[in-house]
């Protein structure tokens, strides 16, 4: 009796996985698209080196657009 349990259940089990394979080639499925972020010249300060107070923000304010103030922010992003 305990073979015949097994020897059914492993042929429910066969027949169950054998569903789940795709009858088309590898070279036919469909894939997602890669994508690739390249981020460069970032200007990174480390949050270690400022306390983001008034100097920082006036000098923030004064340069010339650079995101310095949220760097942190993007780079953690990635």
């Amino acid at each position: 009796m305990i073979k015949k349990t097994h020897i059914v259940f492993l042929s429910f089990l066969c027949a169950a996985l054998g569903g789940c394979g795709s009858s088309r080639p590898l070279a036919e499925k469909e894939t997602s698209p890669l994508t690739v972020v390249t981020a460069t010249d970032l200007h990174y300060l480390s949050p270690e080196l400022t306390d983001y107070g008034t100097g920082f923000m006036r000098m923030v304010g004064n340069g010339d657009g650079k995101l310095t103030q949220y760097a942190p922010e993007i780079t953690d992003a990635f």
